[in-house]
């Protein structure tokens, strides 16, 4: 029966990691389950609201810990230096100093507790904390079942509050990024690390069915060449050599002649979110397909240097016609066209078509943000 109590206090804890009001009664499980009277999840920094949680259903006090006693807290004292790991503090204070000390005879004795155990987190890669339980006034000590128990629940306490950080940063992504994606003028999507689609906006959801679709989570093409190729940047783009290669983009053949050009970039490892467990870096997708209506960028592309002619040119080709269209469109000669290419190449510091169509789609991309 003890074990089936330990597995659904167990149970009840990593629900917490995505309904955070469950803490208080949970807590309180985990408190009577080792002989406790309270419990509380404290961050090493006081001042962080967000890793504040206690077995009380008085808040009183944990609003005057935070407020003024946690400058008194005996692990403070006695051992500040050891942020990880169980200690207890019958390891470095005896009864008689218990009886002097301002925390435990003017704070805890007010609330009925006495003496305290704590198992100690230093996240590397998040904010440190510590689980303490308080045990009844004179009470017996911590014995050394409850004490093993303790570490055990104490241990998926924090992977309970690592998940529920990575399910917080994924939902502050989720509303941010879908934000982004429908005030950007292309297709969007953002991926993780391996391909996996994680979000799409309706601007590429619209271009999808010609060749190239979603599914089971991921961008499927129908043309194997095309599948090579969109395999071949995603996984450069995410191990960070994509400029070896394609650099970052490549234009996708439809069966209905309107190409798709696709762009991918890496987002940062050490950004405000993650999208997977294993913190591995996401990509964002960026996708315009050919043929469809110009995307105004004379704006940004006026500061460049470039004149209305060159612009008018610049947007034709980079949004996927041949020069020789773009010249026909424009009433211009083919040779003229190709002509003011170069000059526009030199100005823009770029060496091809497709890297022109990178720029314009990046730009238009940012447009509207």
């Amino acid at each position: 029966m003890y074990i089936e109590r330990i597995n659904s206090i167990i149970e009840d804890i990593y629900k917490c990691s995505s309904h955070e009001e469950n803490w208080q009664p949970t807590l309180r499980s985990v408190a009577e389950c080792v002989g406790a009277t309270g419990a509380a999840i404290v961050p090493t920094d006081h001042s962080n609201k967000e890793l504040r949680f206690s077995s009380s259903e008085d808040r009183v006090s944990d609003l005057l810990y935070y407020e003024h006693w946690w400058r008194y807290n005996p692990y403070k004292t006695y051992c500040p230096d050891k942020l990880e790991g169980d200690v207890s503090d019958i390891e470095f204070i005896s009864d008689d100093e218990m009886k002097r000390h301002p925390f435990y005879q003017d704070f805890l004795r007010k609330f009925d507790r006495g003496r305290m155990c704590r198992f100690g987190f230093a996240e590397p890669c998040g904010p440190g904390f510590s689980f303490s339980v308080q045990r009844a006034l004179n009470a017996e000590p911590e014995t050394p079942d409850e004490r093993r128990v303790r570490g055990i629940l104490a241990r998926h306490i924090a992977r309970s509050l690592s998940l529920s950080a990575e399910i917080g940063k994924t939902r502050l992504l989720a509303g941010g990024f879908a934000d982004l994606c429908h005030r950007l003028q292309c297709g969007a999507a953002l991926l993780r690390g391996d391909g996996g689609v994680v979000l799409v906006n309706q601007k590429l959801g619209n271009m999808l069915g010609d060749g190239v679709d979603y599914i089971n989570g991921r961008i499927i093409c129908g043309n194997r060449d095309n599948q090579s190729r969109l395999d071949a940047l995603l996984k450069d783009t995410a191990s960070g050599e994509v400029q070896l290669g394609h650099k970052g983009f490549i234009v996708l053949n439809c069966p209905s002649g309107q190409n798709l050009i696709v762009r991918v970039v890496r987002l940062p490892r050490d950004g405000m979110f993650h999208v997977h467990e294993t913190r591995q870096s996401a990509m964002l997708l960026l996708a315009y397909k050919t043929g469809s209506n110009e995307p105004d960028v004379s704006a940004a592309l006026r500061p460049l240097g470039l004149t209305a002619a060159e612009i008018r040119l610049a947007q034709k080709v980079g949004s996927g016609a041949s020069p020789k269209d773009a010249a026909k469109s424009l009433g211009i000669s083919d040779q003229y066209a190709r002509s003011m290419l170069k000059v526009i190449f030199r100005k823009l510091n770029i060496a091809s078509q497709s890297q022109l169509s990178t720029l314009v789609s990046g730009l238009s991309a940012l447009g509207e943000v």
